[in-house]
């Protein structure tokens, strides 16, 4: 599939040259370039189906949460691909992976409580909008070592299948 220039807040082809990164629960992910900051992004495209306004008020719940252990979502809109309507999702990228993939044996029992600590801050925020269904070692994304952290001591939880709170 080829992804067209998408908009962002600041440009009307703020994302561009979008690559298949991999197979999400919900849709495919992309990675991208955004050429007004300089970096890479990730574009999640989710076809909208008959159950358009429950994806609606998902994809407006992510863009709500700030938290330095969650995922920021940049934007979302609606994006028409080969006849097929897609929701788009604007987030950052960590190039480290997740949790799984880098599970180290021999961390410190202090690391595990500091990296539990961190993951409990960011359900809690994300639990004043909406409940997590999905919580796994692959949604909880490591960038201890992004250069584009400011907290050291921060892992995100990435955002990945919700239900909205009643």
């Amino acid at each position: 599939m080829t992804v067209p220039p998408l908009s962002g807040s600041e440009d009307e082809e703020q994302y561009i040259n979008a690559k298949f990164y991999k197979k999400g629960g919900m849709g495919e992910i992309f990675i991208a370039q955004d050429i007004v900051n300089s970096k890479d992004i990730v574009v999640k495209l989710i076809p909208i189906c008959d159950n358009d306004e429950l994806l609606f008020r998902e994809v407006d719940a992510l863009s709500k949460l700030e938290h330095r252990n969650i995922v920021k979502t940049h934007i979302s809109g609606k994006v028409l691909i080969h006849d097929m309507e897609y929701y788009y999702i604007i987030q950052d990228f960590y190039p480290n992976g997740n949790l799984r993939e880098n599970y180290q044996k021999d961390i410190s029992i202090e690391e595990c409580f500091r990296m539990f600590n961190n993951l409990l801050d960011g359900l809690q925020e994300i639990h004043t909008i909406i409940i997590h269904r999905d919580l796994k070692p692959e949604n909880i994304l490591d960038f201890l070592h992004n250069p584009s952290n400011n907290s050291e001591s921060s892992i995100p939880i990435y955002q990945s299948t919700y239900q909205i709170k009643p």
